[in-house]
């Protein structure tokens, strides 16, 4: 008896992992790893994992109303546009005649 608990323990707890990589993959669009070494996997496994809980942490910040995946979306879309938050100068056409 005790060893079919253990057993279901396992797989439930490997079926959790599973969602969560799926989770991962889905959420941070990683098709496949860059490198193929132990050392590389779990770097880029360390990376996904920082960016899930920043993102995370960011939607909980902001208390946006939409949802966790519409949050990643606007983060990929404007992650590298420069951003200039100084209010721009204001020019006006003055000419002397």
């Amino acid at each position: 008896m005790r060893r079919h608990k253990r057993s279901q323990t396992s797989t439930s707890d490997v079926w959790q992992i599973e969602l969560f990589f799926r989770l991962l993959k889905q959420t941070l669009k990683i098709t496949h790893f860059i490198g193929r070494s132990e050392n590389a996997v779990r770097i880029q496994i360390a990376v996904a994992l920082i960016a899930f809980l920043l993102l995370h942490l960011l939607q909980k910040m902001t208390q946006a109303k939409h949802g966790f995946l519409e949050l990643v979306r606007l983060v990929r879309v404007n992650l590298m546009h420069r951003k200039d938050f100084h209010p721009a100068p204001s020019t006006t056409n003055s000419s002397t005649d």
